[in-house]
């Protein structure tokens, strides 16, 4: 582990140089750009930043298969997480005219967990399910299920065929080489949804799929619940339109959508079906 920590430190020093060098080509630092420099430094720019991403979840895969997975377990809202992970994202699903509805029902706990953590899963269920998906909408939602909380990333995206489903938390296996659409919208190496569960395990609940071909998808996090205290209904947090994007968001019995979302059913699954 010692040797994979040097080794990834040795990467990024000249990976951050690298992006900082072409932010300040990007910027005009050395001179004006014409289209095409530009269209360049984009390519240098979003390639740097794959990489980083790849050393950091092999260094988050590395820990946790060694048992030094860090996590600071603890009681906290979820639907306040699920509304700010989904409000960050808003400008993905905004570039494709995707619908992005969350549904925090009445009654949800305080959960037990890692909430940083959690917003690491969520990002990514959340971006692939924008990814995967070409019209329609992602819902999330969150709901009391049998003593536990599930928290819900649906789509009407493309789907996993049925012999691949098994397969999907696997390290290192791609689902867009299963549906086609690997390098459509940038690829992966299959390390995402991996470490999402196993975060999710270490936090002592579960993640889980169901899906359609076509159709689309549902992932479901299960999180235990906390003793004490319910989720609040802060839709504050979830309509913030600071961006200039929209998202929708219901919770506390009541749905409210802004612009152009339609209202969405409490508790409803675009996906899964």
């Amino acid at each position: 582990m010692g040797v994979l920590l040097h080794l990834s430190h040795e990467i990024r020093t000249p990976l951050n140089a690298m992006l900082t060098l072409s932010q300040l080509l990007r910027d005009g630092s050395a001179g004006q750009l014409n289209i095409e420099q530009k269209a360049y430094i984009e390519v240098i720019e979003r390639n740097g930043q794959n990489l980083i991403r790849l050393v950091n979840d092999v260094l988050d895969l590395s820990r946790m298969e060694l048992g030094r997975a860090e996590l600071e377990l603890r009681s906290f809202d979820v639907g306040a997480q699920l509304r700010a992970t989904a409000t960050a994202l808003v400008p993905l699903a905004d570039a494709k005219n995707l619908a992005l509805v969350v549904n925090v029902d009445d009654g949800v706990p305080l959960v037990n967990g890692d909430p940083s953590r959690l917003r690491q899963v969520l990002t990514n269920l959340i971006s692939n399910a924008i990814k995967f998906t070409a019209r329609g909408q992602v819902t999330l939602a969150a709901l009391p299920v049998n003593g536990v909380v599930a928290v819900q990333v649906s789509d009407t995206g493309v789907g996993i065929p049925a012999p691949a489903l098994p397969r999907v938390f696997d390290a290192f296996f791609q689902v867009g080489d299963q549906v086609g659409t690997a390098g459509q919208e940038g690829r992966g190496v299959g390390l995402g949804l991996a470490i999402a569960r196993r975060l999710v395990r270490l936090m002592g609940g579960d993640l889980a799929v169901e899906s359609t071909l076509g159709q689309g998808s549902r992932f479901t996090i299960t999180l235990p619940a906390s003793a004490g205290g319910l989720s609040t209904d802060d839709t504050g947090a979830g309509t913030n339109r600071a961006t200039g994007n929209d998202i929708s968001t219901s919770g506390g019995g009541e749905s409210r959508t802004l612009d152009r979302f339609q209202d969405e059913p409490h508790g409803t699954n675009t996906a899964g079906r």
